[in-house]
């Protein structure tokens, strides 16, 4: 994205995935907009309330989403506990990413969908924050994030693609990937550095040459 598409501000900051062993994900992004509690309206925010917004939010989301919950990086409450989860799963989202807190971890970590946030904690956001906008633009974790864009998610962290780039992305990113997996097998081999890693033109023409071939196995590889 960088290099395509002058694309810097991508990553989304000071978030980790809370579930290891999770699958990668990757999905839409449903947005949800969180800010800091006013007295008046707090009580809204309650889940048996009439007006409360998390509810209908939640049964609205489509199967294969990732709700992305921008609450400004606060990180002294949790956004969601494991029943708001569970509901989530059950209706097939791909993922959750907030750069707050969540709670119950057992719960987050046990039902096998991964869980991007700030840290565990133990107090709830509702007597704290409001839920003031659904599938709005956001900024989580410093990264801006319109409905629809698609997040993608690993060990390492989180990216935002803007959705009308997607597909290109993916596109150009598998093929990087692959070319760069090969460059790994050859330097765990014993390769220099030196026109493998960024390939220059006779590397990218062994790798051509090798995937002409077949994709043969590297014996010299560990």
């Amino acid at each position: 994205m960088l290099k395509d598409h002058g694309l810097a501000n991508t990553c989304i900051r000071n978030t980790h995935r809370l579930t290891p062993g999770a699958p990668r994900m990757v999905g839409p992004a449903y947005t949800l907009r969180y800010i800091a509690g006013r007295e008046d309206l707090l009580p809204q925010q309650w889940l048996g309330h009439p007006d409360n917004l998390i509810r209908p939010a939640i049964e609205s989301l489509p199967a294969g989403v990732v709700p992305v919950l921008d609450c400004g990086g606060h990180p002294e409450v949790g956004l969601l506990g494991g029943n708001l989860w569970a509901r989530m799963i059950a209706r097939g989202v791909a993922g959750v990413v907030t750069d707050g807190g969540m709670r119950d971890r057992d719960e987050m970590q046990g039902l096998g969908v991964p869980v991007f946030c700030r840290d565990i904690v133990v107090p709830t956001s509702f007597p704290t924050l409001m839920l003031v906008a659904v599938q709005e633009p956001v900024a989580c974790g410093g990264v801006p994030v319109f409905p629809g864009d698609v997040l993608v998610g690993d060990a390492d962290g989180v990216v935002v693609i803007p959705a009308h780039l997607a597909a290109a992305v993916a596109e150009t990113g598998a093929a990087l990937e692959d070319i760069e997996q090969w460059v790994h097998r050859r330097l765990r081999r014993g390769d220099a550095l030196d026109g493998l890693y960024p390939p220059d033109e006779k590397a990218q023409a062994e790798f051509a040459a090798w995937v002409a071939a077949g994709r043969p196995d590297d014996r010299l590889v560990v």
